[in-house]
């Protein structure tokens, strides 16, 4: 018998999401909801921390860096207030 998941399950092959717009807006419609239930929401400066990456690309320049850099950029530049932003990363 053939398995039912096969047929019925659309399957979508993503290259890369860093710049997909519908994931931007996810994380600053995420982003946005911490600064507004702070006194001075205009004061907050947004840390986004990347988990996992190995120094050793990142100081090479990987594109893995790059792509999150460009994300961070795209999603500071969404969020209401225009907050300073920083990121980082966070080696395992």
């Amino acid at each position: 018998m053939e398995p039912l998941y096969k047929s019925q399950v659309p399957v979508h092959v993503v290259d890369h999401f860093y710049d997909i717009p519908i994931t931007i807006a996810a994380i600053v419609d995420r982003v946005n909801g911490g600064p507004s239930r702070l006194p001075n929401p205009d004061e907050v400066h947004l840390l986004f921390s990347a988990h996992g990456l190995p120094m050793a690309l990142v100081e090479k320049g990987d594109r893995i860096r790059n792509r999150f850099r460009r994300r961070c950029s795209l999603c500071a530049s969404l969020a209401p207030g225009r907050n300073p932003h920083a990121y980082v990363f966070k080696a395992g």
